[in-house]
């Protein structure tokens, strides 16, 4: 299979997603940082190519016959004084012109560390205060001074500053005296990239790590997010530390350690993290954890050796910068290298975040080789680095990370939103499915209810209105019965049938509308024989049908009931009553006849009424009244669901 068939691009499209990618991280970075040192700089600022100074002595005097030397210019940009002996102070000197004393001046200095005191033509502008002398990167601030225009004179200006010891050299950063506005100006916008920015990365930084920590990560991200985080954590420690002064005073040796040893575990961290997010093997995630393992370890071990003195310190702990710039070099390539090869592989996914990531292996390269190389931005040779890039492309790591992580959330909820559409419809076709298998069922069902609906007419025919016409077909062969018994005979078979009508007339109707039948029936039944009907059968909420065999059962035993009361007690009044209950139905029957004698053998109508009260689960209980009888028939609530299978 190609890898277009398998739904990678073509080596040209890939190549140039990941060349495209390197040449906007490059473009990106260079013209910001050609913007932020342009504007950090005033713009009459020209480098001089030396600066005089004197050495001083313990006391803070120059010797009367101290020479004066020449610091020359070193693209760091600083003018450094290396002298043996280590003396703690050196007056650097800076003769300057003035053509109008009446204007507002400004000394600038692009970092304030190891500035100690400033004066104009003798008088002091800045006094001897002591500063902490190495303060990592926080020297990297500019200051500026105004120069008092009352020891400001037309023509030669000599300002002098008292500069201490840093390391193993006197550090003077550049400068330039001109006007107020312009310093100021530049002062600010120094202020704000070696300052502001860096404290807002700070601030992102560590905020999208504990969003990172927060949210729970599938099993396979976690890996990968912890990484972030441990990238994420110390960027923004080597942000502040290159741009905050230490809150507690520590040695020299021990301020070197922590700098470098925060200059190689950025690059790693980079570095892991990009492995794990390109899915690198897994021997190359864990050569980069051995791999600053083993420089910190080495770092350490000089560190303390130097220390104790028991190596020159200017020889050992000189080589952490070498150290430091090949670790850089081969973590920061190599993840620019597969941050490409992952863009080639992907078709330009994730274009944009691995932009970022090439752009803040760019600042921590370009760190790392400025301190050796002393680089200036490319095509401008008069603009040299001047401040730490680290710290700013920090604050477009954070920013990158917190917009990746929400293009993540954005993915995630996209994808549980079309799962659960697929899922919706798969539910709704799954749904359409069954209710038409119900409906193949119910149709079935029905049809298996009508067949044994008929079998029990059939049978009900038989056994009933068939039983009793038969016998009376064979009384009337032998001489025939009297005729009060063939009517009543026929008139109990036209009940029957009326009762099998009336169950089978409304198959779905609930109990009061097949009661309202059966009412209506009995009273054109009654009427003829000057019987009065009373029936009281109210409906209720949420009835049920009962279906059409229990709706039979019931009805005939209500019309054997009413049999009875028409037959052997000569009533003249029968009334039917319905009543809910909360865990039952009641149907009482009751007339004003003579009563039942209690004791006369109870007949075929008692038993068969018995029979189907069993066959209903109901209860039967025949009470006499004075004058007259009851008949009861309490139905259990269960009983209200359909009884026999039809709908």
């Amino acid at each position: 299979m190609t890898a277009r068939a398998a739904g990678r691009p073509c080596w040209p499209v890939a190549a140039g997603w990941a060349v495209s990618a390197l040449l906007a991280s490059q473009v990106l970075f260079w013209l910001a940082i050609a913007a932020a040192e342009s504007a950090a700089r005033p713009s009459t600022m020209q480098a001089r190519p030396w600066v005089e100074y004197v050495a001083l002595d313990a006391a803070g005097r120059a010797p009367a016959d101290a020479p004066r030397l020449r610091a020359g210019y070193e693209p760091d940009p600083n003018y450094k004084a290396r002298l043996d002996g280590s003396p703690s102070q050196v007056r650097f000197e800076i003769p300057f012109e003035v053509d109008d004393p009446r204007r507002d001046l400004a000394l600038y200095l692009g970092a304030r560390r190891s500035i100690q005191e400033i004066r104009l033509n003798g008088a002091i502008v800045k006094p001897n205060v002591p500063l902490d002398n190495f303060s990592g990167g926080a020297g990297r601030e500019p200051v500026f001074y105004m120069l008092p225009a009352a020891e400001l004179r037309a023509g030669e200006n000599l300002a002098t500053v008292l500069v201490a010891s840093e390391g193993f050299a006197h550090v003077f950063p550049e400068f330039q005296v001109g006007p107020a506005e312009a310093v100021a100006r530049a002062f600010g916008y120094g202020k704000l990239f070696n300052v502001d920015l860096p404290l807002v990365a700070v601030g992102i930084l560590l905020f999208t790590a504990l969003l990172c920590l927060v949210v729970n990560w599938p099993a396979e991200d976690r890996p990968r997010v912890r990484a972030l985080v441990v990238l994420l954590v110390a960027w923004a420690i080597g942000s502040y530390a290159v741009a905050f002064s230490p809150p507690f005073a520590i040695s020299r040796e021990a301020t070197i350690l922590a700098y470098y040893s925060l200059a190689n575990a950025l690059p790693c961290a980079a570095a892991y993290y990009i492995a794990h997010q390109v899915a690198a093997p897994q021997r190359l995630r864990r050569a980069l954890g051995w791999g600053w393992f083993a420089t910190q370890a080495f770092m350490v071990a000089a560190t303390a050796l130097a220390m104790g003195g028991w190596v020159d310190p200017r020889q050992w702990l000189g080589t952490f910068p070498t150290l430091s710039l090949a670790t850089t070099a081969l973590a920061g390539i190599g993840g620019v290298l597969l941050l490409m090869g992952a863009l080639a592989r992907e078709g330009g996914r994730h274009w944009l975040e691995r932009v970022v990531l090439m752009v803040c292996l760019t600042a921590l390269l370009v760190d790392a080789a400025d301190a050796s190389l002393k680089l200036h931005v490319p095509f401008l040779p008069s603009l040299p680095l001047t401040f730490y890039a680290a710290p700013l492309a920090g604050l477009l790591l954070g920013l990158g990370m917190v917009a990746a992580l929400a293009r993540e959330a954005t993915l995630a909820r996209r994808v549980v939103t079309n799962a659960n559409a697929v899922l919706a419809e798969r539910l709704a076709a799954r749904e359409a499915e069954l209710a038409a298998v119900h409906e193949r069922e119910k149709a079935l069902l029905a049809r298996h209810a009508a067949f044994d609906e008929r079998q029990r007419i059939v049978r009900d025919m038989h056994d009933g209105v068939g039983g009793s016409l038969l016998g009376l077909q064979m009384q009337l062969r032998h001489g025939g019965p009297p005729r009060e018994r063939i009517e009543q005979a026929v008139a109990s078979s036209l009940a029957d049938l009326r009762l099998m009508v009336d169950a089978l007339d409304v198959p779905e109707a609930t109990l009061s509308e097949a009661l309202l039948a059966f009412e209506r029936r009995l009273r054109e039944q009654l009427q003829g024989s000057g019987i009065a009907l009373e029936f009281d059968a109210p409906a209720g909420d949420g009835e049920v049908a009962l279906g059409t065999r229990a709706t039979l059962h019931l009805l005939r035993l209500l019309q054997e009931a009413v049999s009875n009361a028409c037959r052997h007690a000569r009533a003249r009044t029968i009334a039917v009553r319905l009543r809910r209950g909360a865990g039952a139905l009641e149907l009482m029957v009751e007339d004003d006849g003579v009563g039942i004698d209690p004791l006369a053998a109870p007949g075929r109508g008692l038993a068969s009424m018995r029979a189907r009260a069993a066959e209903l689960g109901a209860q039967v209980d025949i009470l006499p009244l004075s004058p007259g009888t009851r008949v009861r028939v309490v139905l259990p609530a269960r009983t209200r669901e359909p009884v026999d299978g039809a709908a």
